[in-house]
């Protein structure tokens, strides 16, 4: 029995509005009555805001375009829709919902990481969430990220945030989370009171609801590159990653065609689609041997990007959706695939978003 999904008044609105141009497209089909029962179904069903992006898809493009088909291959699987302007092109449309499997732990990450990852910086934080925080504990952390990372724009030094509470937090400066002091062991071997004085977060660090690490990394970049425990997963960038594979066997081979990727219902943004397509963020560091000192970290990208080893999608476009006020408008962000063995023009491409 297929679960059904309660649709907020302003989606429920939006698919009156697209629904006569949906009619219109299918008038004339043979499957008609077949693709009209289907489309309803889902709409009906979990699969109701994918059906929902589908409908805004026939009616965006049938905006731009004169002649708009709906699953062109029906009965046959394949693309979503087709465009029949010049060479035509398809398009094939899924979404990105949140998973119903992530823990509350998993739900706090995405939530903060998608945070600290949007501030522009030159630095790499690395993060160990050791217990679930309240979301005035992410603002007041996300704030003081935000100082930490100003702060040490000029020093140039890593430094690493035990979080205690509100009321307590202490700053390790010049630790990297990772590397310890190369005269640590000569310290301990001092004796515990000279320890304590020297390295008091080496024992307190353990006691820390969450330690960030902020480390210098080479040129600014439009964001903040996260890592460390769960961030490490990559966020949603495999998810993509794995739509798009999914994809590849919908489209018909040697065809122009575009994939479009809705993820208003998600902490999905544009850094997860550029680590997915263009390959993923990393800091690379160099150590002295001698003094375990870091010399040298660079932001650079793992070959690992869908752009970089699939030829067939030209272009990829990902959608928000924004209900504000009881409207719905839309934020479409474009991503060209540089290895396209069929690229589209940019006077199509444009259109699109």
């Amino acid at each position: 029995m297929n679960e059904s999904i309660k649709l907020p008044e302003e989606i429920s609105s939006l698919v009156e509005k697209t629904m006569p141009i949906f009619l219109d497209v299918i008038k004339t089909d043979e499957h008609h009555d077949e693709k009209l029962k289907n489309l309803n179904g889902r709409l009906n069903s979990k699969s109701a805001y994918s059906a929902v992006t589908e409908l805004e898809w026939v009616a965006h493009l049938k905006s731009k375009f004169k002649t708009v088909q709906f699953e062109p291959l029906f009965p046959e699987e394949g693309p979503d829709i087709k465009v029949n302007c010049g060479d035509g092109f398809f398009v094939e449309v899924t979404t990105l919902n949140l998973s119903k499997r992530l823990t509350p732990y998993e739900y706090m990450m995405n939530s903060f990481v998608s945070r600290i990852r949007k501030i522009p910086s030159n630095h790499y934080v690395y993060m160990d969430i050791r217990h679930i925080i309240t979301e005035s504990e992410i603002k007041y952390l996300e704030g003081k990220i935000k100082e930490l990372i100003a702060d040490a724009a000029a020093s140039k030094i890593p430094n690493t945030i035990y979080y205690f509470s509100e009321k307590e937090i202490c700053i390790w400066a010049g630790f990297d989370g990772l590397n310890y002091p190369t005269d640590l062991n000569k310290v301990l071997a001092s004796g515990c009171k000279t320890a304590f004085q020297t390295y008091p977060m080496y024992f307190r660090g353990n006691e820390a609801k969450v330690a960030i690490s902020v480390i210098p990394a080479g040129k600014e970049q439009p964001y903040t590159y996260v890592g460390g425990g769960y961030a490490f997963s990559g966020g949603d960038e495999k998810r993509i990653r794995k739509a798009l594979n999914e994809k590849l066997g919908q489209i018909p081979k040697d065809s122009k065609s575009v994939v479009v990727i809705d993820i208003s219902n998600s902490f999905t943004d544009e850094i997860d689609f550029e680590n997915a397509l263009d390959g993923s963020a990393q800091v690379t560091t160099r150590i002295e041997k001698e003094t375990g000192k870091m010399i040298e970290s660079y932001w650079n990208r793992a070959k690992n990007g869908f752009f970089d080893i699939s030829k067939t999608i030209s272009a990829v476009i990902v959608q928000k959706r924004i209900i504000k006020d009881g409207t719905v408008s839309y934020r479409r962000i474009l991503y060209k695939n540089p290895n396209a063995r069929n690229p589209l023009g940019d006077d199509i491409l444009n259109k699109l978003v």
